[in-house]
């Protein structure tokens, strides 16, 4: 990335008293045009092509280095910002909820991951739902890659929910409603291209039109449905450069979370496996063949990961199931859920949900 010499000289000096336009023309004239191609030239010859004044030339370029330099932190300064900025955005559904400490958290990428048709999308619908009614004036935005946001049925779910978690709203009146939804931008995303200027727009906030403006500044959450549908067919054991844009767009995408202090959501979709190398053995899926489709490179991007299954589906694939009256009663409710990842907290634990 290229940081501009303009917006670093008006961070040093926002009178511009010191560092005046004439030092950026005259940089700009030998072709330096950003803070990389000044760091390469040595303060003799820079003084020598601009006829600069050697004090300038080395207090610009201490100043550019500075600026350039990453600060550290401790790890105390670092838990008190977190525990003072962190908040967690209701899933909608008690057990989901309690499965994860409250929620999903802000400044963390939270993956969502299971066959199709196992919940994803509904769980995302879900958590916007209770953000919108919950917070009057939160703002979420989803990216959708495969054209399967539904308005109706968000619809349908606000006028389900309202009441139990705030009966204040009117949900069968066609302004509140209106006002609802206007909370709510979705964006179809087809190529890889799209997705990085979006995120990108984002994370510069590019848009300076008022009403983006406090859409930006209330942004709680960020839907991407599905992730995985753009990444999958790049994905190759002999090519490399599929999983290096995947990393790429997850790094701008938790640089976006942790910026912005929101949660990021996304979904995959899960691929059969040869074999059932499990690593806990008290798992809800310790005999399933599924797993998360974007492979292992993409461990380590995500702060948490939850497995989701129709359970109905779960005791089709796991006959010896069948004779369990325990679980024949779990199947019953709907889906499972399994942290399968997490940074905050223990992974291996489980829910069952109706949905």
């Amino acid at each position: 990335m290229s940081f501009q010499l303009e917006r670093i000289a008006e961070d040093c000096d926002p009178l511009r008293s010191f560092y005046t336009d004439s030092l950026l023309a005259a940089l700009r004239k030998v072709s330096i045009a950003n803070a990389q191609e000044l760091l390469l030239w040595s303060v003799d010859d820079l003084v020598q092509q601009t006829g600069l004044s050697r004090p300038l030339i080395k207090a610009f370029k201490a100043d550019v280095a500075r600026h350039l330099t990453p600060l550290a932190s401790n790890g105390w300064d670092l838990y008190q910002y977190a525990s003072i900025t962190q908040r967690t955005h209701s899933s909608g559904i008690k057990a989901v909820d309690e499965l994860l400490h409250g929620g999903f958290c802000t400044q963390e990428l939270s993956e969502l991951s299971g066959p199709s048709c196992g919940g994803k999308t509904s769980l995302c619908l879900s958590t916007i739902v209770h953000l919108l009614l919950s917070d009057p004036v939160a703002t979420i935005i989803v990216l959708d890659t495969t054209g399967s946001f539904d308005a109706a049925h968000v619809v349908e779910l606000l006028q389900h929910s309202a009441k139990s978690v705030n009966p204040c709203i009117n949900v069968n009146d066609h302004l509140e409603i209106s006002r609802l939804l206007n909370r709510v931008r979705t964006l179809e995303l087809y190529d890889i291209e799209t997705a990085f200027a979006v995120i990108e727009g984002l994370v510069t906030e590019s848009v300076e039109e008022d009403e983006d403006h406090n859409f930006n500044e209330n942004l709680e959450l960020l839907v991407f449905d599905s992730f995985s549908v753009l990444f999958t067919p790049l994905l190759s054991s002999t090519q490399g450069q599929g999983h290096a844009l995947m990393l790429s767009l997850a790094r701008k995408l938790k640089r976006l979370a942790i910026d912005k202090n929101i949660a990021v959501l996304l979904t995959t979709t899960a691929v059969h496996a040869h074999a059932a190398q499990v690593s806990n053995q008290h798992s809800y899926f310790n005999t399933t063949f599924s797993r998360p489709a974007l492979g292992a490179s993409w461990t380590f991007c995500k702060d948490l990961l939850v497995y989701i299954q129709r359970k109905a589906d779960l005791e089709q694939n796991q006959p010896e199931l069948q004779s369990n009256r325990l679980i024949r009663r779990h199947v019953a409710m709907g889906r499972v859920a399994e942290v399968m990842t997490s940074r905050r907290f223990q992974s291996g634990g489980w829910c069952l949900y109706d949905a």
